[in-house]
């Protein structure tokens, strides 16, 4: 388990760094697109047929919240998921970070 209370395997955290690599010519599905990220093994076993045709039932379904149970929500439970100024300041602190990534295509990118 991870400091946010859930495990994460060694294939998902590999896709996810994969996938947010900074440099869109080393950045997972650069080659390939899709069929390169979908040949990686976190989807090994997964049948993309099935899965297309919705026919494969999730292991997890969330619940969904009603207009009305969205409407009765108090100023303070909505304040409990808001993101504190102090981490929001750490984020804008390492902006840069995120300055070469991009998510255009060769093609589209205008240099």
């Amino acid at each position: 388990m991870d400091r946010h209370g859930f495990a994460v395997s060694n294939d998902a955290r590999d896709l996810i760094t994969r996938l947010l690599e900074k440099d869109k010519k080393k950045r997972l599905g650069s080659k390939a697109d899709a069929a390169e990220i979908l040949s990686h093994p976190f989807f090994n076993g997964l049948d993309l047929g099935k899965l297309s045709k919705r026919e494969i039932t999730p292991t997890y379904l969330p619940r969904v919240m009603t207009d009305e149970e969205l409407a009765k929500l108090s100023g303070e439970e909505i304040r409990e998921s808001e993101v504190p100024i102090e981490k929001m300041n750490k984020i804008k602190d390492r902006e840069s970070e995120f300055d070469k990534f991009g998510f255009l295509s060769n093609s589209q990118a205008q240099f």
